[in-house]
C-alpha cells in the first residue's frame, strides 16, 4: 500500500490583555508520503514500512524552517506450529519539532511557566527494538516481550531555574 498526505496551517500565540508576540503567526505545509508492504516466507510472515514527511514552517519575520524526517519499520513473525510464535520488529521514527518548541518566547498559562524556543532543534529520532514470544493452548495464552527504546535529539521542556 502506498499514501500520500498533505496537511497545511497557520499558527500564532499572542496575550489578549498585552498584545504580545509569544509566538510568530507561522505558516506550516506538511507533505508525506509513505508505503507498507506485506509479504510471507514460508513460516515467516514480514512487513516493511517506510514514511518521509517534507516539512516547511514560515515564521512572520524570519527565515523558513525545513525538516525532513523519515521513518521506517521491520518485521517478521515466525509461526513455529499451531502453538508457538516469535516476532521480531525494529523501527525508526522521526518527528520535526513543532513551531511552539522552535519559537515560543513568552508565558504560557497553561504550564504557569515562561517558554523559550530553540531555533537550532533537528529532528528527534526513536530507535524500537521488540522482540517477542506467544504460546497459545486450548486452555492457556501467553505472552513475553522484550523491547529497548532509545531516542536521539529528544525534544523536551528544559527548566532552567530562573523565576
Amino acid at each position: 500500500m502506498v499514501g500520500f498526505q498533505a496537511i497545511a496551517g497557520d499558527f500564532a500565540a499572542i496575550d489578549k490583555s498585552t498584545n504580545e508576540v509569544i509566538v510568530p503567526q507561522t505558516l506550516s505545509n506538511s507533505y508525506g508520503v509513505f508505503a507498507v508492504e506485506s509479504f510471507d516466507a514460508g513460516a515467516f510472515a514480514n512487513q516493511l514500512g517506510l514514511r518521509v514527511e517534507d516539512t516547511t514552517l514560515e515564521p512572520q519575520g524570519l527565515s523558513s524552517l525545513n525538516y525532513v524526517p523519515v521513518s521506517a519499520s521491520a518485521s517478521s513473525l515466525w509461526k513455529i506450529n499451531d502453538s508457538n510464535s516469535v516476532n521480531l520488529a525494529i523501527t525508526r521514527s522521526q518527528r520535526a519539532p513543532q513551531i511552539q518548541e522552535l519559537l515560543a518566547n513568552g508565558y504560557h498559562d497553561a504550564t504557569r511557566s515562561f517558554e523559550v524556543g530553540n531555533l537550532n532543534l533537528r529532528e528527534e529520532t526513536s530507535y524500537n527494538l521488540d522482540l517477542g514470544y506467544k504460546f497459545k493452548a486450548d486452555w492457556i495464552k501467553a505472552q513475553l516481550d522484550l523491547f529497548h527504546n532509545w531516542a536521539g535529539n529528544y525534544i523536551y521542556q528544559q527548566r532552567n531555574g530562573e523565576f
